[in-house]
């Protein structure tokens, strides 16, 4: 049954959990994971992952940066 109300999950971001939490999810164990500013949510340490790294933006940019290690999602 869906829930009718307030949702507090950022809005340009909605459909993207949707989508990708049941098409990641239904593949089994997915690698390393790298999230770009996940604020509140983290959705994506809820994925069964090898690891979930975290970054914020602007103080981490990906076009600029580099992280010691590369990831698959």
């Amino acid at each position: 049954m869906k829930q009718v109300g307030y949702d507090d999950r950022h809005w340009l971001r909605m459909r993207q959990i949707d989508s990708f939490h049941p098409f990641l999810g239904s593949r089994g164990r997915i690698g390393d994971v790298l999230e770009v500013s996940p604020g509140w949510n983290q959705a994506w340490k809820r994925l069964p992952s090898a690891s979930c790294t975290a970054v914020e933006y602007p103080e981490f940019d990906i076009c600029r940066d580099v992280l010691p290690k590369p990831f698959d999602i």
